[in-house]
């Protein structure tokens, strides 16, 4: 099964920080990298949840 993927604009440059933890440490969180427009509607109606509802 293949999927398709859309081209998103990116929201933000990397900063040196993020660059600095990802050569330190092989992966970096990078908060509001892609808009929340751009991302899909699974990704958006997980943020929308209530945290205390659970998983």
């Amino acid at each position: 099964m293949s999927e398709t993927l859309e081209a998103v604009q990116i929201a933000r440059e990397a900063t040196e920080a993020e660059v600095a933890h990802y050569h330190d440490n092989g992966w970096v969180k990078m908060e509001g990298l892609i808009s929340k427009e751009d991302r899909g509607p699974d990704a958006r109606a997980r943020e929308d949840r209530d945290p205390r509802e659970g998983a």
